[in-house]
């Protein structure tokens, strides 16, 4: 019976302390910081993967850099959009530089080594191409870095990841961006 009373006297104070607290007038709060409100209607940090901080491996860093810029060069260059190849192009080389900063080795492949060697210079076969606004030029560069493409993959004994040359429209794979330049 003890027993039975204390619980029923615990519940008793909760209902009180729940009544309280819904009949008190809301107090006015300041309204938040934009950014703060941002972060109050975002979902809670329920994942236990989010309790680490994100490491991206070798083939995150791939997919999320390289294979799209690669992709994307070959659209503007299609288009004939110099100055988009351009940028592309050069994002491309600077998404290498990164990943061979941020993960130098992979599987003990030095991955400097293998950019210096298997991408490098077709990298610098595509920009004078771009630079010369050459079509045909830029379409045989291009083939032979993607072929260097596939090369590396090999030598970092990945010879399963096959790059192509994309087929097709660019509408198909970013429906978001026109490759066409800009006419005035």
């Amino acid at each position: 019976m003890k027993k039975y009373l204390i619980v029923v006297g615990a519940a008793g104070l909760a209902a009180c302390w729940v009544t309280a607290a819904l009949t008190q007038p809301a107090a006015k709060a300041k309204a938040p910081a934009p950014r703060a409100a941002a972060r109050a209607a975002a979902p809670a940090n329920t994942g236990a993967y989010r309790a680490q901080s994100f490491t991206p491996g070798f083939d995150d860093l791939m997919t999320m850099l390289i294979q799209p810029r690669h992709a994307k060069l070959h659209y503007a260059g299609a288009a004939k959009n110099w100055e988009l190849a351009a940028a592309e192009s050069r994002d491309l080389r600077q998404s290498f530089d990164r990943i061979t900063q941020t993960l130098p080795t992979y599987e003990n492949n030095d991955v400097r080594v293998a950019v210096a060697n298997f991408i490098t210079k077709k990298l610098d076969a595509v920009d004078a191409a771009v630079a010369s606004a050459d079509a045909p030029r830029f379409a045989t560069a291009y083939k032979d870095l993607t072929v260097g493409c596939n090369d590396c993959h090999t030598y970092m004994e990945h010879p399963f990841l096959v790059i192509k040359v994309p087929d097709a429209a660019p509408e198909a794979a970013y429906p978001d961006q026109d490759f066409k330049p800009e006419t005035n």
